[in-house]
């Protein structure tokens, strides 16, 4: 399958290099330039050497997460902050529920799903989330073209929404086939498997005993709808790029503000 491949650390179980991956006109996109991981709060010190060639961090977690969970930086990386769909909720985990989600789990178990259909669609509507990704893309392409051994890592908490979502945006601009970029992004899904369990045994543990038994069902499927990824996900988003912008080279035009030229120079720089 033409998708990224996993970079062997210990520690993170979802982090994958972009490079590698065959675009329309059969070239390939550089490897070891563009990096997608879950968040670097997890990494352990004794990995950071690992990631030695990483010249910057591209965190896409709000500000809430970034306190609660700071990044531990690889040697040589400046840190950058550019937060998508700036919610203190936005992160799987949990900060991903309350009490109040707890009660609207009782009348509606499909609530997760529903969610993320919205969080996907408000990745294009939000008007901070697209002037952060096109201050992103910009910076990546300024920081290679003044130095050609630069290396990119992006991340949000795990590697799944905001990060899938990024990374689908680099692979549209740099002309990867649409059913790879899908078929990369379900296959984060691999590399998440201990994510909802981990995150139910947490759950678990909060719920008053009178409530584990009507709860723990419903609980379980809201962490599935957080924890995979799922096409309709995607999906809502290029949806709602087709109904606002027409195309997906439109809303890089326009809902990014990144114009033909910078594509062309995106290309040259990320292809060989």
């Amino acid at each position: 399958m033409n998708i990224s491949k996993r970079i062997m650390i210990p520690s993170l179980d979802n982090i994958r290099d972009l490079g590698g991956m065959e675009t329309m006109d059969h070239r390939r996109i550089r490897n070891q330039v563009l990096i997608r991981s879950e968040s670097l709060s997890r990494i352990s010190a004794e990995d950071l050497g690992l990631l030695g060639k990483v010249t910057a961090v591209f965190d896409l977690r709000s500000p809430f997460e970034v306190e609660h969970d700071k990044d531990l930086l690889p040697p040589l990386a400046k840190y950058c902050h550019f937060p998508l769909l700036n919610d203190e909720k936005a992160g799987s985990g949990p900060n991903a529920y309350d009490e109040s989600l707890l009660n609207d789990l009782k009348k509606n178990d499909n609530i997760g799903y529903q969610q993320m259909i919205v969080f996907y669609e408000n990745l294009v509507l939000d008007q901070n989330s697209r002037k952060n990704l096109g201050l992103i893309l910009r910076k990546m392409l300024k920081d290679y073209q003044e130095n050609s051994k630069s290396c990119f890592l992006f991340h949000c908490t795990s590697g799944k929404d905001r990060c899938g979502f990024l990374a689908a945006v680099i692979q549209e601009l740099l002309g990867v086939k649409r059913k790879d970029i899908f078929d990369d992004y379900l296959s984060t899904n691999a590399y998440l498997k201990n994510e909802k369990d981990k995150i139910m045994k947490m759950t678990a543990s909060i719920l008053p005993d009178d409530e584990q038994e009507q709860l723990l069902g419903p609980i379980e499927k809201l962490m599935a709808d957080y924890c995979i990824c799922r096409n309709e996900y995607l999906e809502a988003s290029y949806r709602i790029i087709d109904e606002y912008y027409g195309s997906f080279k439109t809303f890089i035009n326009k809902g990014l503000g990144l114009d033909d030229e910078f594509a062309i120079d995106f290309q040259k720089s990320f292809l060989i």
